[in-house]
């Protein structure tokens, strides 16, 4: 695996130490229905699977790259993992430490990054993760999110010695520190 070559990430925010467990999928398979406009005029429908049972792991304490060409599936493939996709559309199953993750626990206990990711550029990275944080942990206490979140900075090797957590977001993307590098 070459280094700096994956584009996004899914980071557990509810969990700081789950990067340490066994992540699997089985047999995912995401169906979408294409509408198609005939030579006579009339539209017709055809499912097209856009992913087709894809199994595979991440081992546990390791960094998974996922790899491919434009137009291979990749962010379709994350964003499943990620719990993005409506369950009804996504067959197959996600386990992480053995046990089987429903569709919200995924969604819940997961957040999805995107390398180009623009929205709050204005922010640090510390900055960033904290309003997530805020976001999707709302109910916890404030100083609990606070270490959730310097746990998290410290596993992404962003620690305090580099100062790279105290940069803007775009930082990390001009000067090669990829956030799932």
């Amino acid at each position: 695996m070459s280094q700096n070559t994956c584009h996004e990430t899914v980071i557990d925010m509810v969990k700081p130490t789950g990067f340490t467990g066994r992540l699997e999928f089985e047999n995912l398979t995401y169906t979408v229905v294409k509408k198609k406009k005939t030579d006579d005029g009339k539209w017709v429908s055809q499912e097209v699977d856009l992913l087709n049972r894809i199994s595979g792991y991440s081992p546990k304490g390791c960094v998974t790259a996922v790899m491919g060409p434009s137009g291979a599936g990749k962010s379709t493939f994350l964003d499943a993992l990620a719990g993005r996709i409506a369950s009804g559309s996504l067959k197959g199953k996600v386990v992480f430490d053995g046990a089987e993750m429903s569709p919200s626990l995924i969604k819940r206990s997961s957040a999805y990054i995107m390398q180009d990711d623009r929205l709050f550029s204005m922010l640090t990275v510390y900055e960033t993760l904290m309003f997530a944080a805020d976001f999707r942990l709302g109910s916890i206490p404030k100083a609990e999110k606070k270490q959730r979140v310097e746990t998290l900075i410290e596993q992404l090797g962003l620690i305090v010695s580099t100062q790279i957590h105290k940069k803007p977001v775009y930082f990390l993307i001009f000067h090669g520190k990829n956030p799932s590098t």
